[in-house]
């Protein structure tokens, strides 16, 4: 409320005031209306705004769960981890040394739904932000091994590098499952 509006607003309430009055009432009782009709409009902000981030939250979480819902689904089908383990397991009966080829054609939007919300993230708790930022890191690191340049897919891959890839996309689909599950009201903004 600009002064100009709060004095006429005083002048009102003194004409209105009974004989006998003190002077500074109209003047204290113009501004405390001026303070409240402030507060109220300041407060209708802040809920309003503390509910579409409440909202966001809950729309982004959701939406990560759906594409680890997918991606585990895919593993899951294609059998990556049976075949991984058959390569292991034939390697560790070779000679030492002996090296294996595992290539899987990935589209590169794979993690399109994380990557369109790296932003909002923050929106989350920082207990599911951490299993989500976990889970895609593994995933990435696993990508990079069995993708054209990486080192399984160019034959570079003996038992130990293997055995350091299952255990790492094992990691990722505990995990993922965890995520999944959809039991994380409590970790909920």
């Amino acid at each position: 409320m600009a002064i100009a509006q709060v004095i006429q607003a005083a002048k009102i309430v003194e004409v209105s005031c009974p004989v006998g009055t003190p002077s500074w009432l109209p003047i204290v009782s113009a501004a405390l209306g001026a303070l409240v009709g402030g507060l109220a409009s300041f407060g209708g902000v802040v809920g309003s705004e503390w509910i579409r981030s409440k909202n966001k939250s809950k729309s982004v979480l959701a939406a990560i769960r759906a594409e680890i819902v997918a991606m585990l689904g895919i593993i899951e089908l294609r059998q990556y981890v049976a075949q991984a383990k058959n390569i292991l397991s034939e390697l560790q009966r070779m000679p030492p040394g002996a090296r294996a080829t595992y290539q899987v054609r990935i589209d590169g939007g794979y993690n399109k739904v994380f990557v369109a919300n790296l932003e909002n993230l923050g929106l989350l708790q920082p207990a599911a932000a951490t299993k989500i930022l976990e889970f895609y890191q593994l995933i990435q690191s696993v990508v990079s091994d069995v993708t054209p340049g990486g080192l399984l897919a160019e034959g570079q891959g003996g038992v130990q590098a293997f055995a350091e890839m299952i255990a790492i996309i094992e990691q990722a689909i505990a995990i993922g499952r965890e995520i999944a599950m959809g039991d994380w009201q409590h970790v909920e903004r």
